[in-house]
């Protein structure tokens, strides 16, 4: 999911909630847990590091920003509503 997709999927739920650093150090760890979701496994655990870092630092835009790097190196997977369409899936 792009970041701005990422945003947008957030902006109607959190509003103030994405405001507070809690929610950012709640949600990076959450996409840090999900290590098996990532792409490219090396650049998840460079940003882990990178946003625990950031989490000791109190540094909030850079885990902001680690969190939506973390979500865009993520396996895309179909929304409850069903409009995302799964690929790579065959019958045979």
């Amino acid at each position: 999911m792009s970041r701005h997709r990422e945003l947008d999927r957030l902006r109607p739920k959190s509003g103030a909630l994405a405001k507070q650093p809690g929610f950012w150090v709640a949600r990076f760890e959450s996409l840090a847990e999900d290590r098996h979701l990532a792409v490219d496994k090396a650049l998840h655990d460079e940003l882990a590091s990178a946003g625990e870092a950031a989490i000791r630092k109190n540094d909030a835009d850079a885990l902001r920003n680690l969190t939506f790097r973390l979500a865009d190196n993520q396996v895309q997977t179909a929304t409850p509503a069903g409009r995302d369409v799964l690929s790579g899936l065959t019958r045979d």
